[in-house]
C-alpha cells in the first residue's frame, strides 16, 4: 500500500509538472502582460506541488520498503478464542 501510493504521487507530480512547463510554453506566447503573468503564477503553484508530490512519494516509497524489510518473515497475525465465565471472547492482532 505504501510503495503504491508513493507511485501514485509520483504519477501525478509528474502529471502537475509537466502542466507546469505547458503553462511556461503558453505564457512566452502570451499576448499581454497580465496573460502571462497569470500563466507563470499558475506554473509556479503547479511546480511547487509538483515537487511536495515528488517528496511524499519519495517518502512513501522508502517507508514502504522499510516496511516490507522489517516486517518480512514474521508471523503476520492470528486470531485467538478463549472461554470466559459469561461466554466467550475473541482476539485479532496482526502486522499494521
Amino acid at each position: 500500500m505504501l510503495v503504491g501510493g508513493g507511485v501514485a504521487c509520483g504519477v501525478i507530480a509528474l502529471i502537475s509538472y509537466r502542466g507546469a512547463n505547458r503553462d511556461l510554453d503558453a505564457a512566452e506566447a502570451a499576448d499581454t502582460y497580465p496573460a502571462h503573468a497569470e500563466l507563470v503564477d499558475s506554473a509556479r503553484g503547479k511546480r511547487t506541488l509538483a515537487m511536495v508530490l515528488a517528496g511524499g512519494g519519495i517518502a512513501l516509497v522508502g517507508a514502504g520498503t522499510v516496511r516490507y524489510v522489517l516486517v518480512r518473515g514474521r508471523e503476520s497475525g492470528g486470531v485467538a478464542f478463549g472461554p470466559s465465565p459469561h461466554g466467550g471472547f475473541v482476539s485479532w492482532s496482526g502486522t499494521w
